[in-house]
């Protein structure tokens, strides 16, 4: 059996993007795991038992009190969640969702100063590293100066191969911003960046475009690594409902909500009855936006629900939405980026709709493989409803389309196969 340990920003929950995502990577493998975990939150998963935990809360408290930061503990099952987070850990959650709100980048360099200056390079977390005995590191990149610190320390205490997976722009320099915080926490993390790349045997991606671009500027081994899902040969026939069922899961930051907007009143401007919209989320929202994307009418915000459940939201609905927005500053940050949602909304059985910029790499993907209905401007939505509003064959047609992309590139066999061999033979050099 391979052991892994997994160096991740988020808490390992099967109800969150991060946490559904390493289920989906490493599910059906022989293989442990051990985790390290750096945001406020209780696990929920299937894989692993073995954690040590560090919050900016815990870095504050190392600092005033000099004492070591982060905790290790172990379940003696897999965890359910239904421990609960503590009191503390709350307080964390929100937080971190006011800033999220108000998406203020100097809330995360500071939260990355106050990890850096703790003392998290402690005699707890080398023990942990060490009785674990990974075979393999894996250790996503994220746009944090003290998430690349701790892989290179992590990496420097086990001494063992480590492979690493990046799924947005934390690198070029194609980005607008205006403040000078951004820029020079940028320029740090570019270099953090380089530093730590050579550690890593290879990069997963999730685009082609991304592939080059780490390559070029960075001259990395890049492979592709995408969510994969399994799905019946044959496309299940729907009663289409009426009204139309749209479904979007997923965050309302970084600009999409302002997309959704647009969309629902492009609803409104249909006859009353024939289209709803139904949002699945747990991002914060302001109350301007609140007020019109759940107005009850047209539009309906539910809290975000289990895996599971989500897949099942799909099976009520016609067609699944996926959105990026078209503010230049967020387009730009997404632009190289695959959206884990993207397979959702394949797998889903609905049609599929997706409202994004031309630039976006998920968004050109979608096209180039005919799959989803693509919109790439925002004066184009109420006549793309209109015609799958009047013809259920459109609509089919388009589930098939869905249907199709997801048996020809999102094969699970076919990943997991490349997973287990390319884990398998730094195994192997571990142990040489």
């Amino acid at each position: 059996m391979i052991k892994i340990l997994v160096v991740s920003y988020e808490c390992w929950r099967d109800d969150t993007n991060d946490g559904n995502t390493l289920n989906n990577i490493f599910r059906g493998q022989d293989f442990q795991f051990a985790n390290i975990y750096c945001k406020p939150g209780e696990p929920r998963n299937s894989l692993c038992k073995k954690y040590f935990h560090m919050t900016t809360r815990l870095a504050a408290r190392s600092i005033l009190k000099n004492q070591p930061c982060g905790n290790a503990f172990e379940y003696p099952d897999f965890p359910t969640g239904s421990e609960g987070c503590t009191s503390s850990d709350d307080e964390n959650k929100k937080l971190y969702a006011f800033f999220k709100l108000f998406n203020l980048h100097s809330f995360y360099v500071m939260r990355d100063l106050v990890m850096l200056a703790a003392h998290w390079r402690s005699i707890d977390l080398q023990s942990f590293v060490r009785e674990f005995q990974p075979d393999v590191i894996f250790a996503p990149i994220y746009a944090s100066q003290f998430m690349l610190a701790l892989d290179r320390y992590v990496i420097g205490i086990a001494q063992r191969p480590a492979i690493s997976f990046i799924a947005d722009d934390h690198y070029t320099l194609r980005q607008l911003r205006f403040s000078p915080v951004y820029w020079f926490d940028r320029f740090v993390l570019r270099r953090s960046i380089q530093r730590t790349i050579p550690l890593f045997s290879h990069v997963y991606t999730t685009t082609q475009e991304q592939a080059e671009q780490m390559t070029a500027d960075l001259n990395c081994d890049m492979r592709i690594l995408r969510k994969c899902m399994a799905v019946d040969p044959d496309v299940v026939d729907r009663k289409v409902h009426h009204p139309i069922r749209i479904i979007y899961a997923g965050g309302i930051s970084f600009g999409r909500e302002q997309t959704l907007v647009d969309l629902v009143r492009a609803i409104r401007g249909l006859p009353q009855g024939t289209a709803r919209l139904d949002i699945y989320t747990n991002s914060p929202l302001k109350r301007t936006v609140a007020k019109t994307l759940g107005d009850n009418v047209f539009s309906f915000v539910h809290d975000a629900v289990p895996y599971n459940v989500l897949m099942e939201r799909y099976h009520e609905s016609d067609i699944a939405l996926h959105a990026e927005s078209f503010q230049k500053k967020y387009a730009l940050q997404a632009q190289l980026s695959f959206s884990t949602k993207i397979v959702d909304c394949l797998a889903s059985g609905c049609a599929m709709l997706a409202i994004c910029p031309q630039e976006n790499a998920g968004f050109r993907f979608l096209q180039r493989e005919d799959a989803a209905m693509c919109i790439s401007q925002c004066n184009q939505i109420a006549p793309v409803l209109e015609n799958f509003i009047h013809s259920e064959a459109l609509l089919q047609q388009y589930r098939e389309k869905a249907h199709q992309c997801m048996l020809r590139e999102f094969d699970p066999v076919k990943m997991q196969m490349m997973i287990q061999n390319d884990f398998s033979r730094l195994e192997r050099v571990s142990k040489v």
